[in-house]
Parts: C-alpha cells; structure tokens; sequence
C-alpha cells in the first residue's frame, strides 16, 4: 500500500475505534429535548412528517434489531456512519485541494469533538453531516452528469426528510450541478407527495421557523415555543405565518437586523449546544474547554481558506456552504446544531489553506537555499 492510503486507512480505523469505544462506555439517557422527541417517534407505531420521519424510521430500524432503546446500539451504528464520514472529508478535500489536504482533513474530522459527540446522542446531526458529505462527494467527483444531477437531488430531498434545513443546501446544489434541468425535474418529483402532505395536514415547517425567528417575542439568537407568540398555534395554513413574519420585519427594522446579527455571529461563536451535549461531555472544565476551542482554528483557517481557494474544484463546497448559512441566517433559526453541518466543510478548506501554506513555505526555503 501507498503511504497515503496507509495513513488514511488508519485515520479512519483510528476515528471508527474512538467512536465505538465511546459509544460503548456512554451512559446517557437521550431522555430530553429533541431526543425525547425522536425516540417517542421511533417507538410509536404512528407515522408523521413533523417532525421529519427519515431519523425517527432510522432509530426505528436500530430499535427493532437491537431492542426498543438500545441506545447503545444507535450510539455504535452512528459511530459507523461518523467513520465513513471521515473517508467522504478526505474524498472531497482531496479533490477540492489535493491528497495532503485530503489527509489533513481527514485527521481533523476523525477526532473533531462536534463531530464525535453528537454521535452519542438520538440527534438527527450524524446523519444529516454524512448526507451532506454524500453530496458534496458526488459533487466533486466524476461520472456521468445526468446521474449524479438526480442523486444529488434525491440525496437532498432525504436530507429535507431528515431535516427540514437541509432546503437551505438547494441552491447552492443547483449552481454546483451540471445537469440543473434534471436535478430540478428529480426533486421536484421527489417533494411533490411530501407537499400534498404537508399542504393537506396544515402549517409547514419552514414557515413555522420563520415565524418563530420573527416574532414579537424573539430575543434574536434563540426562538421561542409557539404557544408563547401571538399566534399560538402550529398547525395553521403557512401563509399565517409567512404574513406574520413578514409584518414584523416591515414594522421593526432595526430589530429585524439585531436578529440577523445575532444569529450570524453563530458562525464565528466558539460557543457550543451545552444543553444537549450536557449529559454527553459532563461538567469537566478540560472537556468544556475542548468544545469551547476547539471550533476556533478551524473557523478561522476555514473561513480563510473560503476566501482564497472558493473556486475551481472546491466550488461545490463553497457554494453548499455559503447556501446554507446565507439561507439559514435570513430565514430560520441557526443555532449551534444547525452549524454543525457546515463544520467538515471548513474542515475542508482549512486544510487546503494548511497544506498550500506549507507547499508555499517549503518552495521559498528552497528556493533561498538555491
């Protein structure tokens, strides 16, 4: 084997046994929160589209082989899917920014603690950062264009299913296509039965979150449950709460643009979800610090490396990336979780910054020395 493959095979062996060791010695109770949520989803024989029923089904199928609240055995499956997720960071950095890239990439993301952690949780995290990667996979890579036009779309709207902010990654998966007829052709007949669903059972998700982030009540960063605004109520027509939303940017500018702000500076926040990965990570300060720091280097060597390397080969990363934090800002609620899946792809052009940086360097020492 190659020195390369070497390495990579045992960054990803290395970031699978991490997983599965944590996920055997976790003794978290996902009994809270959106956990709770899920679970009660994948335990109930009921089918719903609010919440998304892709995660709920996928905790389902764990359940049923394992025994109903396995928790383990889905902490484990995640973990699996979190090592594969390693391997898709080196594929798309490696396209993006060459092989050194691609394994430094791949090293960060093996142990990078969101990443790790949210694998230890019933979140729908782990899956929407792998679904997310598997676009950005086939973005990136070759083949024929019309197939990867419909698998990119197809991958998206389950991505919808898993979670509705996947919607945020449309646009910038339609500039990142080849074939945008296709890809437009394919979702849309992918969404259209979930429409009519959603149509037919009243509210719609995005229109909620809109609301919720524009209300009287909103503080801006965080959104609030919806009995506690003016409407009250979740399962009206999305045009109520389209018109509402819309009424209170129109009457308050100035706070319409604290919103924005403040939901902006998530993206450069060193500021992690303690409330959900409470139970996770304990009340340790070596281990609240790690969280706390260590989105810092890679936001910043991320953001960087955006601005110097967008185009070219990594333009699909640029154009997932910005689509779903511009989209995500202005329309909904972006909070800690919500970044998570845009972490591999600073990952990524951190570590094309890193490597060129170091090609740079090397090339101008030797060049001193001839």
């Amino acid at each position: 084997m190659r020195p390369a493959r070497i390495i990579l095979v045992a960054t990803c062996v290395a970031g699978l046994a991490l997983r599965l060791w944590l996920a055997l010695r976790c003794e978290a109770v996902p009994d809270f929160s959106d956990m709770a949520v899920y679970n009660n989803l994948a335990l109930s024989p009921e089918f719903s589209l609010f919440p998304p029923p892709v995660y709920p089904l996928f905790l389902r199928g764990i359940y049923g082989i394992f025994g109903q609240q396995a928790y383990t055995a889905v902490f484990a499956v995640q973990g699996v899917l979190g090592a594969i997720s390693v391997l898709l960071v080196y594929r798309i950095a490696e396209r993006a920014g060459g092989r050194a890239a691609g394994l430094v990439a791949a090293a960060v993301a093996a142990f990078y603690p969101n990443l790790v952690a949210y694998g230890l949780t019933t979140l729908t995290e782990t899956l929407s950062v792998f679904i997310a990667l598997l676009i950005l996979d086939i973005l990136c890579g070759k083949g024929g264009e019309r197939v990867r036009s419909a698998a990119v779309a197809a991958l998206l709207v389950i991505g919808f299913l898993v979670r509705p902010a996947f919607a945020f990654f449309g646009p910038g998966v339609l500039v990142a296509t080849r074939r945008r007829v296709v890809f437009v052709i394919t979702a849309a007949a992918l969404l259209a039965p979930v429409i009519v669903a959603g149509v037919s059972h009243g509210g719609g998700i995005g229109a909620v979150l809109f609301y919720k982030t524009y209300n009287e009540t909103s503080d801006g960063r965080h959104y609030v449950d919806i009995e506690d605004t003016a409407i009250g109520k979740d399962d009206l027509p999305a045009s109520v709460y389209l018109s509402a939303a819309l009424r209170f940017i129109l009457r308050h500018g100035w706070r319409t643009v604290d919103i924005v702000y403040n939901k902006a500076s998530v993206l450069v926040s060193r500021g992690f979800d303690t409330f959900i990965l409470h139970e996770v990570i304990g009340d340790g300060p070596f281990m609240t610090n790690v969280f706390m720091y260590a989105y810092l280097p890679v936001m910043v060597l991320g953001l960087v490396g955006l601005v110097r390397y967008a185009g070219g080969p990594a333009s699909p990363v640029t154009a997932m990336l910005v689509s779903y934090t511009v989209l995500n800002v202005l329309l909904s609620v972006f909070k800690w979780r919500y970044r998570l899946l845009i972490e591999p792809m600073l990952i990524v052009f951190a570590s094309i910054l890193l490597t060129r940086a170091f090609t740079e360097c090397r090339r101008s020492i030797h060049g001193d020395e001839t």
